[in-house]
């Protein structure tokens, strides 16, 4: 079995905290999905195949794993695990 980790593309939470506001479950910038169809692409031209992707249910992680389903024509694969919310970050802010 392989496994491949991915994190997120850019979520403009430096910009968030700079501007004081809440950076637990921020969505991707307009650069972040540019960032995460690019890898998208690569990971295709390189024939990588997944049985799965999994992703935290917060918004970037969702986003991204959507982007990179999308490309790859497995958006029946995607598992979100709430398990997988980082320690400290409050459900009540996830929103599907």
């Amino acid at each position: 079995m392989d496994l491949y980790l991915l994190r997120h593309g850019d979520s403009g939470k430096r910009m968030a905290v700079a501007a004081g506001g809440n950076t637990c479950d921020v969505p991707l910038t307009i650069v972040g999905r540019e960032e995460i169809a690019i890898i998208a692409r690569s990971v295709k031209a390189l024939n990588l195949r997944f049985s799965a992707i999994v992703t935290s249910p917060l918004k970037r992680a969702v986003q991204t794993a959507k982007i990179i389903a999308k490309v790859l024509a497995i958006e029946n694969r995607i598992s979100v695990w709430n398990d997988l919310v980082p320690e400290g970050i409050n459900q009540s802010y996830i929103i599907d």
